[in-house]
């Protein structure tokens, strides 16, 4: 097992995090802590530079600390830096070029934020949108039961994302293979992708009731770093 990192060595990396910690669960505390110091060092072999919180900051100040997962914006969207592959970033150029009916997308962490999920969807699905026959090839190796063709492969898909009638909540799908099954139908195979996320019961917007969702909510106070721990 990989020894843990220390608090003096989070924080040197600017990756002594509130939001990491997990109430109850040091192992998924640990886990969190680790991902984010291990895309810090990434991002430092890379000789990218540190990111901040906020993301963008604004020009008349306020608080501002280095995040050491995370990129300048102006350098991710003009480097692309977030993206592993040309199909990836490829794809990533094509999703923000749209908007779909009331979509909830946050471009900035996409092209920042080196534990966004969404950009982790685009590393690993984008080079099968730039070819649908491997995409067809991979769908079904992973479902072998799944009808029809690939015809096209979409991120942080919603089509009815507020319609009762759809899926009845607020999900998008980070990946969506849309598959040709004949007669001018289609089906869809829906993958959510998530990295840093932890599972949280929120109350759905649509009908109040309580539902179990992969995501992270953003810091009450995210100029708060963690108090130490105690031993």
């Amino acid at each position: 097992m990989a020894e843990v990192v220390s608090q003096e060595e989070l924080e040197a990396a600017h990756c002594w995090e509130a939001e990491d910690r997990v109430p109850r669960r040091p192992e998924l505390t640990e886990f969190r802590r680790r991902l984010r110091y291990h895309q810090s060092q990434w991002r430092e072999a890379q000789g990218h530079p540190l990111g901040s919180q906020p993301i963008a900051p604004k020009p008349n100040g306020g608080a501002v600390r280095l995040v050491g997962s995370r990129l300048p914006l102006a350098y991710a969207q003009e480097t692309g830096a977030n993206f592993l592959t040309v199909p990836a970033l490829d794809a990533a150029k094509a999703r923000t070029s749209i908007v779909e009916p009331h979509q909830s997308f946050d471009h900035q962490r996409l092209w920042a934020d080196l534990l966004s999920s969404e950009a982790l969807s685009f590393n690993v699905f984008g080079d099968l949108a730039g070819d649908l026959t491997r995409a067809d090839r991979a769908v079904h190796t992973w479902w072998p039961d799944v009808p029809g063709t690939v015809c096209d492969v979409r991120f942080a898909h919603s089509p009815g994302r507020l319609d009762p009638g759809y899926l009845n909540s607020l999900r998008a799908f980070d990946v969506a293979f849309v598959l040709d099954v004949g007669g001018g139908r289609r089906a869809v195979v829906g993958v959510d992708t998530k990295y840093h996320e932890r599972n949280k019961v929120v109350a759905c917007l649509l009908c109040k009731t309580p539902i179990r969702v992969g995501g992270e909510a953003p810091p009450r106070n995210p100029g708060r770093v963690p108090p130490p721990e105690q031993k």
